[in-house]
């Protein structure tokens, strides 16, 4: 009987962290003069690293390095042909254009162990 409850409790547990991470956020997301800021901060993983953003607006990816060094310090987004080192410290700006209702930016490190997605509605 206490494995049966533990098993359960360790599901719960497993089903309640997936779906958080399903979860998009608007954390980080802020439109100033018509024009949509997105940003994020790169080291050990980016941060949010599920974003709902709005679709149709001229947006700004603004990726923020603090002391990075690791493989987040090189930034790869398929979909907007962009592979690039970012400085170790500073904030690199992205213009990103044209994001249709439903369309996802994935974005990587050098790696690919750590990503980011941007859902734009």
């Amino acid at each position: 009987m206490f494995v049966l409850i533990t098993g359960l409790v360790f599901t719960a547990v497993i089903v309640s962290a997936n779906s958080e991470k399903s979860k998009f956020s608007q954390i980080g997301v802020e439109t100033k003069n018509g024009v949509q800021f997105i940003s994020l901060k790169a080291g050990l993983g980016y941060t949010p690293n599920r974003i709902s953003a709005k679709a149709s607006i001229p947006t700004k990816l603004e990726i923020e390095t603090n002391n990075t060094y690791d493989c987040t310090a090189f930034l790869n987004i398929p979909k907007l042909n962009i592979k690039q080192f970012l400085p170790p410290t500073g904030v690199t700006e992205i213009e990103v254009q044209g994001m249709q209702p439903g369309e996802e930016i994935e974005g990587f490190c050098g790696s690919d162990t750590y990503k980011f997605v941007i859902k734009f509605s």
